[in-house]
């Protein structure tokens, strides 16, 4: 494997400590560069209690499975996580973990998500396939499946003129409960984001349809949002349905519907400019 490197990368207040030969450390660092600790987890250590120690052994000729998808599977004490880019094992505790594949980027991500996501619902927080928007200081989330529209949508936000509006995250976003008993999204390395958190403001799902914006009960904003979470292993579905179940508590939920991508300039950004001069 040769000299072995240590790599700290911080995203939405957990630590992640790789250890990796010169090739993977490379390739680690400039994958995660935005997320990169500023001081070692080490020095930090009171601002970053969880942190995971991973071992890395990426090689191209790493074999793996001709598995279309990923599984996760309990191997003794340990999680397993196979598929066709990834080999990983991580200790119940999620303090340590072993990762094996190809030299690239795949491996690490697969991983890092998983951890992410079981690191927050650990905290009452989620991890959401969701883009989000920071305008006026707060985070407008739009969770929802891949190709319903959310990277558009953020996009699109962020260019139209005299919103003031900025992408924080166009792929998945943190959610965890603040201090004061607020929503805090946090950005994360997928895909365009700089590490940035900010109060919820609303979660939006977006949907094809004429325009409209019509608020959800509880319970459907509920089952909405936890179609949008994850990877979660089958064990955690309840405890991650209970944190959805408080989540759309505390903030306004609606589904936005429009059947064009011009829609959010000539639709969308109006109404969010509307109602923040109300709230105002």
């Amino acid at each position: 494997m040769g000299e072995t490197h240590t790599i700290d990368v911080a995203v939405a207040g957990f630590g992640f400590r790789f250890r990796a030969s010169s090739p993977a450390r490379d390739l680690i660092a400039s994958r995660f560069q935005a997320f990169l600790a500023q001081e070692s987890l080490d020095e930090s250590a009171r601002a970053i209690e969880d942190v995971t120690e991973i071992e890395v052994e990426l090689d191209d000729d790493y074999p793996l499975p001709s598995a279309p998808t990923v599984t996760v599977n309990r191997v003794g004490n340990d999680l397993r996580l196979l598929g066709p880019h990834v080999d990983a094992r991580v200790s119940r505790s999620l303090g340590s973990a072993r990762l094996a594949g190809p030299l690239s980027e795949r491996p690490v991500d697969a991983l890092l998500r998983m951890l992410l996501s079981a690191r927050l619902l650990r905290r009452g927080g989620l991890l959401g396939h969701a883009s989000a928007v920071l305008i006026g200081g707060r985070a407008w989330l739009f969770p929802g499946p891949s190709g319903i529209g959310k990277t558009t949508a953020a996009t699109r936000l962020a260019a139209a003129e005299g919103l003031g509006a900025s992408i924080l995250c166009d792929e998945a976003v943190a959610v965890l409960p603040g201090a004061q008993g607020e929503l805090i999204a946090h950005a994360t390395p997928y895909w365009r984001a700089e590490p940035v958190s900010a109060p919820v403001a609303a979660m939006l799902f977006p949907r094809r349809g004429p325009r409209q914006w019509r608020r959800l009960s509880k319970g459907t904003a509920t089952a909405r949002l936890i179609s949008s979470v994850g990877p979660l292993l089958p064990e955690a579905v309840p405890g991650a349905f209970s944190v959805a179940a408080r989540m759309v508590q505390k903030v306004e939920t609606a589904e936005v519907c429009m059947n064009r991508v011009e829609d959010v300039e000539e639709w969308l950004a109006p109404t969010l400019a509307s109602r923040l001069r109300a709230a105002a």
